[in-house]
């Protein structure tokens, strides 16, 4: 029995194994937790500065003159709705629905145009199920063509759309 309580002792004696207690521990954890909590504020303020770049401005290049206007074009794509018609069931397609601006006059257009692009699938389809079988002739058109600039231009704050070009096909 003496023997076991001597090995009972020194095993007392010997430093345990295992992680430090006190304030070794709450340093380390503060460290650790510090540390972690910067590698991610870098990689969230990476990831957000990357997808909001501002697209650079046109730049003018030396020895060219200056042109009056630089016309782009912003396509929304086709549309087919049902119109008011009373006798029957009309339906309309719009192929190729697409909006010119000048470039150089509204440099930031192009980014809010894709931004706001279900948007202004969403009016144009409202004003299509508005319309009546009179959409197809050319005073229809031009009326249409009329609103869909009217409102498309009321929503947006970075430039104007010009013109909208469509063929309208009834069905």
């Amino acid at each position: 029995m003496a023997e076991e309580e001597k090995k009972e002792e020194e095993e007392e004696k010997k430093p345990k194994k295992g992680l430090p207690k006190g304030p070794i521990v709450i340093v380390l954890a503060i460290i650790i937790g510090l540390v972690l909590s910067s590698v991610v504020a870098i990689i969230v303020a990476k990831k957000v500065a990357k997808e909001d770049k501002i697209p650079e401005p046109l730049i003018k290049p030396e020895g060219i003159e200056e042109e009056e206007e630089e016309v782009y074009y912003f396509e929304l794509g086709e549309f087919l709705a049902k119109i008011i018609n009373p006798e029957e069931p009309t339906y309309v397609k719009l192929e190729k629905l697409t909006f010119s601006y000048d470039a150089k006059k509204y440099e930031f257009l192009i980014k809010e145009l894709e931004e706001r692009k279900p948007e202004m699938r969403d009016i144009i389809n409202t004003i299509l199920i508005s319309s009546t079988p009179e959409i197809a002739t050319k005073e229809g058109k031009e009326a249409f063509k009329e609103k869909v600039l009217e409102e498309i231009n009321s929503i947006l704050r970075d430039g104007q759309i010009e013109n909208v070009f469509c063929e309208i096909i009834p069905q």
